[in-house]
């Protein structure tokens, strides 16, 4: 009887082991599917970047985007120039427009002597 307990003991040790072993094999599966995906996307993305960012291959690219680069900020200054001056202009328009309601307002007021 006792060697019926040990056999089955083994057994189910045996089984044990082998579903854990499965469970594992499955999760390395698992991990190995998303490490070749990001190897793939990785490439893709060397690729890229090889392909925009060699000189040799692409200098037009990057001269492109330096020129439009400069071209933006020539426009960002004549903007802020012509910002100021509208503000000046504005200042100008404002303080008319308060001496003259004030000289509308002395006008109508009654004198009281």
């Amino acid at each position: 009887m006792p060697e019926l307990f040990v056999i089955q003991l083994a057994i189910a040790f045996n089984i044990a082991i082998a579903l854990f072993c499965f469970y594992l094999a499955w999760r390395i599966c698992l991990v190995k599917r998303a490490l070749a995906t990001v190897a793939v996307v990785l490439t893709v993305w060397e690729r890229n970047t090889h392909w925009a960012l060699n000189p040799v291959i692409r200098p037009e690219l990057i001269l492109r985007g330096q020129q439009a680069t400069a071209s933006l900020r020539e426009r960002y200054a004549l903007l802020e120039l012509q910002i100021q001056r509208l503000q000046k202009v504005l200042a100008v328009a404002l303080m008319g427009l308060r001496l003259l309601q004030r000289g509308r307002w002395r006008r109508r007021s009654p004198r009281i002597r």
